[in-house]
């Protein structure tokens, strides 16, 4: 899982959005699932872990 992290990391680190979004165009209807359940759960770890930073203080 680390080495995968990694991968995804210096791929996004390209930073032309032309190659992001020529990649994302050419993926399947199955890999764009994952990637958006794998949004989701982001965006769910992160609110998580916001409102655990809004009940410390």
């Amino acid at each position: 899982m680390i080495k995968a992290h990694e991968q995804l990391k210096q791929f996004l680190a390209v930073g032309n959005p032309d190659v992001v979004a020529a990649f994302a165009d050419s993926i399947d209807e199955a890999a764009g699932e994952q990637i958006q359940a794998i949004a989701q759960r982001i965006q769910a770890a992160r609110k998580a872990r916001e409102e655990n930073e809004e009940c410390i203080w």
